[in-house]
């Protein structure tokens, strides 16, 4: 994980090098990031290692659309998921270039070791939400936003299963200890 980290760090003072923003605050920088970074924690395990190194103090917003904050002049990098609706004409507007790789999240599927729903490796997510919501076992849904997006497709993907007695969605972003 130090690796991954490191490496991250290192392309974003690639990236910040340079940012003088309308603040006129040139050891400032403004970060806008799609919410799953930022609930996830991932962004705050990266800021004061980058501070330390860099000298820029980072302020961090979240926001499902990251690049109306950059176009309203609030944000001096945007971090998102590619396939964003908003990048191309964030882009094509002249507010912004062609993204660059930084990171990529997953998600993944974990069960109990008896694997009471029978879902093997080499099923389709949404053949495991199937499986799962025949046997009406549990699938938690941690309610980030990203995810649950990628859930819903996956149920739908699925045939629209009745969620009744297997889905659970109760609240646990509100529970998440980086709200």
């Amino acid at each position: 994980m130090k690796i991954a980290r490191n490496q991250v760090l290192a392309l974003l003072v690639i990236l910040f090098s340079g940012i003088c923003h309308a603040t006129g605050n040139r050891h400032l920088v403004r970060l806008a990031v799609v919410i799953a970074p930022a609930e996830s924690g991932f962004i705050h395990y990266l800021t004061n290692d980058f501070q330390k190194q860099t000298g820029y103090q980072l302020q961090v917003s979240s926001s499902t659309n990251p690049y109306q904050l950059a176009q309203a002049g609030k944000a001096d990098i945007v971090i998102s998921h590619f396939g964003k609706q908003q990048l191309p004409s964030f882009v094509l507007n002249g507010y912004g270039s062609w993204p660059k790789m930084v990171f990529a999240t997953q998600s993944v599927l974990s069960s109990p070791a008896s694997n009471p729903a029978n879902v093997q490796p080499q099923n389709s997510m949404s053949d495991a939400m199937n499986r799962i919501a025949h046997q009406k076992q549990f699938y938690i849904d941690n309610e980030l936003d990203e995810v649950s997006k990628l859930t819903e497709l996956f149920w739908q993907q699925a045939g629209k299963p009745n969620k009744e007695g297997w889905f659970v969605h109760d609240g646990l972003k509100k529970r998440s200890p980086h709200n």
